[in-house]
């Protein structure tokens, strides 16, 4: 058993795919699935569903990813924590953020990037539960996201400003210069809301859906 066959594990976890996990690990498909194929053989344990395609993990299949995450978490750090010794910050880290429009990521980034010139960053879009999770399971290292649905006391947090929303209108079609329109008045309005799942959709509908 080595650190390779479980980031191809859980590369297999992530994309749940054969073709997209071997190429997320730069090697071919037939080399992931020998690798894995040979870490069953170890455990004497079937951890993958095979059919024509990826059909999922076995029970103990599942167990055992657990603790290759933990595995190679405990590997990553291991890593990292002599980079540290040497004066040093090096590897990847992994930050997952929902998309923020008055938020640029590259104010975050910019400084540690100046200050460790060595660290590489990998930058996901993703939705608050994925990045939650993502967290959880250390498949992230830094999450910026929505806060309403987070367990505060499993993680630290640092809050950040907070987004403001505004009504983009024509100025041809519409006359605000009474003032800031109310709920009453928005929900009268043929509005184009942003796409379906997102967070301030839902907000707005939220708010909305009273006035009718």
């Amino acid at each position: 058993m080595d650190i390779k066959q479980l980031k191809y594990l859980i590369a297999l976890d992530q994309t749940r795919h054969f073709g997209q996990a071997a190429a997320a690990c730069h090697i071919t498909q037939p080399t992931l699935s020998m690798r894995i194929r040979n870490l069953e053989e170890e455990l004497n344990l079937t951890l993958i569903q095979r059919g024509q395609r990826f059909e999922g993990f076995t029970p103990e299949g599942e167990r055992i990813l657990a603790w290759a995450r933990a595995v190679l978490a405990a590997h990553d750090g291991l890593a990292a924590e002599a980079a540290i010794c040497r004066g040093q910050m090096v590897g990847q880290l992994r930050v997952g953020m929902v998309p923020l429009a008055s938020l640029n990521p590259m104010q975050l980034i910019k400084p540690l990037a100046e200050k460790y010139p060595a660290l590489q960053f990998s930058l996901l879009s993703m939705t608050s539960e994925q990045i939650i999770d993502g967290v959880s399971r250390n498949q992230l290292d830094l999450g910026i996201c929505y806060l309403q649905h987070l367990d505060e006391g499993q993680f630290k947090i640092a809050r950040l400003p907070q987004t403001r929303m505004g009504l983009l209108h024509d100025k041809r079609h519409f006359d605000f210069s009474a003032g800031t329109p109310g709920w009453e008045t928005l929900a009268t309005l043929p509005l184009g809301f942003l796409t379906k799942g997102m967070y301030y959709r839902n907000r707005l509908k939220s708010a909305l859906r009273p006035k009718g």
